[in-house]
């Protein structure tokens, strides 16, 4: 298949999404380019005449349960759960040293 990315396209594509990379590069990267695009140009020989498309997603649903809460905890509860509180107020020790 014919890989029409020249040197001088490569220079415009550069130049258009102001990206630098060494000349040594240029040869990898037109080669990689032209694989790209040769395996767009085997897609586009597949036939999709009787696919219907789609604008995304799928009909599937989820066989898993339905995610809820089944216990609830009380603010009491949950302060009860710190070291320290002041009313319903947590407080933490510090993180990065012993500031306060």
């Amino acid at each position: 298949m014919g890989n029409n990315i020249t040197h001088e396209k490569l220079a415009y594509l550069k130049e258009l999404a102001k990206m630098h990379f060494p000349e040594e590069q240029e040869k990898k990267i037109l080669h990689d380019l032209g694989e790209i695009l040769n395996y767009f140009q085997e897609l586009q020989k597949v036939d999709t005449e009787d696919v219907i498309p789609s604008a995304g997603g799928s009909f599937n649903t989820s066989i898993f349960r339905v995610d809820a809460a089944e216990k609830e905890f009380s603010d009491t509860h949950i302060v009860g759960q710190f070291p320290e509180a002041h009313g319903t107020l947590l407080c933490m020790p510090p993180v990065f040293g012993n500031e306060e």
